[in-house]
């Protein structure tokens, strides 16, 4: 069952008091009987060039690098939307230990795309705040992909720069 799914089977159902607090009002003016999850760090979904990304500060990011893609100072963009498997990256391969079955570990860039004056490929994740967990997917994967420059973004703004 989808997320928006569940959550209007929780709007059909008054006797589940959950449903206003995992509930809130649609996105963009769209039709009031539907509503969708809420994030949990409270960032609304936003509609950039037909793409729903999932923070205003993604969607901002996302139109700032078109801007500096048009004006050559990066080429080659993409988005997680664009190719869902070119933008995951395995992390550790699930496995059957004593029976039981370890999942896989992935992680899922929000952005890639090639910086011209330097030619460096950049996979970039832009964040307002940092989920448990992310420091070390994000150790992981600089480890396993060491060719590959990650860059967190807490500012829409940034620009990545080599460390030395």
């Amino acid at each position: 069952m989808s997320d928006a799914a569940f959550a209007e089977f929780l709007l059909q159902r008054p006797d589940i008091k959950v449903a206003q607090a995992l509930t809130r009002q649609p996105i963009g003016g769209g039709s009031e009987d539907r509503a969708e999850p809420l994030n949990k760090f409270g960032a609304k979904p936003t509609q950039v060039d037909g793409y729903l990304f999932a923070s205003k500060m993604e969607a901002d990011r996302w139109c700032i690098l078109k801007v500096w893609q048009k004006a050559k100072l990066i080429h080659s963009l993409t988005n997680q939307h664009d190719n869902r498997k070119l933008h995951t990256w395995r992390l550790f391969e699930g496995k059957r230990v004593k029976g039981h079955k370890q999942r896989d570990i992935a992680y899922v860039d929000d952005f890639q795309y090639v910086q011209t004056d330097t030619g460096l490929l950049i996979v970039e994740d832009i964040k307002g705040h940092e989920p448990r967990g992310f420091k070390d997917k994000a150790k992981m994967f600089r480890q396993l992909y060491p060719d590959v420059h990650f860059f967190v973004n807490h500012d829409i703004r940034g620009w990545y720069t080599p460390e030395r």
